[in-house]
């Protein structure tokens, strides 16, 4: 087995477990950190999968398309951690639109320059297929 499948299967096996903690969650999502704890899990599990599937792809156009899908989960991550963590500590009252814009901003922001970037190449300046033994 190459080093490339062996890696795909251990993202894919990760996000199969996250998918199955999303689906545990979804029924409990009432009790606390419930609600952002399962968005939380499945931008970890798109995370996951998409790098599953981009050591599978030969090509540098395959590899950037499913780069800006992976992206989603990539920004998506972080900021419900937080959007978690204040549910469990019961601050989120205190998820107010101004602190809601900075925990979102610049995620969102990195996500538009990721989907944006074959125009300006501010994320992928140069990306070049794996040539040794590791599928990275």
């Amino acid at each position: 087995m190459s080093l490339t499948v062996l890696f795909s299967l251990i993202y894919g096996f990760g996000a199969v477990v996250t998918l199955v903690a999303a689906a545990v969650v979804w029924p409990r999502r009432t009790g606390p950190g419930g609600t952002p704890l399962v968005p939380m899990l499945l931008a970890t599990a798109l995370w996951a999968l998409c790098d599953a599937i981009e050591l599978q792809l030969t090509t540098v156009e395959g590899k950037l398309l499913i780069g800006q899908f992976q992206y989603i989960g990539i920004v998506a991550t972080a900021p419900c951690f937080f959007h978690v963590a204040m549910a469990l500590s019961g601050r989120s009252a205190r998820l107010r639109p101004p602190l809601l814009l900075a925990v979102w901003g610049v995620p969102v922001l990195s996500l538009g320059i990721a989907w944006t970037n074959g125009w300006h190449h501010w994320i992928w300046t140069d990306v070049l297929l794996p040539s040794g033994p590791l599928p990275f």
